[in-house]
């Protein structure tokens, strides 16, 4: 399997500067902000049924229609693969035309029968949500593909529901690794309020940037920004 690293190293370096503190329009295209978080993993803290939900339906959305040559995986482990692609579609989003473009892994649905909505997607099954050692190995063997260069885990929340927090802070840093070997922009949600801030604050020293939508501006602040003394 081709690995994506060794490809890029091939291509001519970008000649757009990365920016510490980025401030985007969510109307407007996400081109700017891929460029600032390609080949890192970004963790996405939000506030249940809020409108930063939608955004991330947008970034996905975006980037499929803006790359049909590439693909996108969506790690489901709070909602079924059904509910998300009815989200979707609520939120003026409709993906059903880039159903060969995105691979679903779900964690939480392997026993029940799959939809015939959902039949025309592919959809990955895990055995076992609380094996990390599984999931690991699935998307290391995925991310290595080429054509995949964006993964969102939809959501923190759900991953600790099946692993204590100390294996998935491990996790979120095996993520951070594959993520840079192989190019892949990599995207956690995690739902404030069920868990104790500090862990929010260890997610973040654990991450390469962190997102956040403040008003109608989307925020995206990396380790190098400056902080006034």
């Amino acid at each position: 399997m081709v690995n994506k690293s060794e490809k890029e190293e091939s291509k001519p370096k970008e000649s757009e500067e990365k920016s510490s503190f980025l401030q985007l329009n969510p109307k407007e295209t996400n081109k700017s902000l891929f460029s600032q978080i390609k080949k890192e993993i970004v963790l996405f803290p939000m506030n249940p049924f809020h409108k930063e939900e939608v955004f991330v339906y947008k970034i996905v959305f975006d980037f499929l229609s803006a790359n049909p040559n590439k693909k996108v995986i969506w790690f489901a482990s709070d909602r079924s693969v059904k509910k998300i692609l009815a989200d979707f579609k609520n939120n003026g989003f409709d993906i059903s035309d880039y159903r060969d473009n995105i691979i679903f892994i779900d964690a939480i649905s392997k026993s029940v029968s799959t939809p015939k909505e959902e039949k025309q997607f592919q959809i990955l099954y895990l055995n076992n949500p609380d094996n990390l050692t599984e999931l690991s190995m699935l998307l290391q063997d995925l991310f290595e593909d080429e054509a995949i260069e964006l993964a969102v885990f939809d959501s923190l929340n759900g991953m600790l529901t099946f692993n204590d927090e100390k294996n998935i802070l491990k996790f979120v840093r095996f993520l951070s690794s594959i993520a840079e070997e192989t190019n892949t922009t990599t995207i956690l949600t995690f739902f404030r309020g069920q868990y104790p801030e500090q862990l929010e604050n260890a997610f973040k020293i654990a991450v390469d940037d962190v997102l956040s939508v403040e008003g109608d501006a989307v925020i995206l602040r990396n380790r190098s920004e400056k902080i006034e003394m």
